[in-house]
């Protein structure tokens, strides 16, 4: 679909000037569920696809090497296709109950991964476009402040890596596309 994608783990050079960076996809986890803690209710849930379907997380990383900020691609310019067809972030990742404020849903924490580092530092990675469970909107330069996060799709229990794409478009412009296996 893609002939030249880049490989996992291989980085990409988007932006120009002050306003550059570079980006990867550098791993992703593949399962039937997932687990979970509501720290709310404080309970442990196992989170289920529909009929048919699994979880596909990939974790990207995005690092500002120009001068100034750089925008944060949203979860919307990041695309997962499979054997041609695209499939949408899962719905259910910012759960009911996990509301912290009224109008901000928290992602839900998966135990799965949870101890898994950033590709740059010993900091746990967290789910795409928070630190530190805040909320994210720039990138500032320095490897320091790399976005590094997780994305979760749901997807037909058919799935193959090596037929899985995932595209991310950088400042409306600049495009890279990546084949999982």
């Amino acid at each position: 679909m893609f002939p030249d994608a880049l490989a996992l783990k291989e980085k990409f050079v988007f932006g120009a000037d002050d306003i550059k960076g570079e980006a990867t996809v550098y791993r992703y986890w593949l399962n039937d569920t997932y687990h979970w803690h509501n720290s709310i209710d404080v309970k442990d849930y196992i989170q289920t696809p529909p009929e048919g379907n699994r979880y596909l997380i990939i974790f990207v990383s995005i690092i500002n090497t120009g001068n100034s900020q750089i925008l944060l691609p949203s979860t919307n310019a990041i695309r997962l296709w499979y054997a041609g067809n695209e499939y949408a972030l899962d719905p259910d990742h910012y759960l009911e109950g996990t509301v912290r404020t009224e109008n901000n849903m928290l992602p839900v924490a998966i135990e799965e991964i949870e101890f898994s580092h950033q590709l740059y530092s010993a900091e746990l990675v967290s789910d795409y476009g928070y630190s530190h469970g805040e909320k994210l909107g720039v990138v500032y330069p320095g490897e320091s402040n790399a976005l590094d996060g997780y994305l979760i799709y749901v997807v037909p229990a058919s799935l193959t890596p090596d037929q899985t794409y995932v595209q991310i478009t950088f400042n409306s412009k600049d495009t890279a596309v990546w084949k999982l296996a």
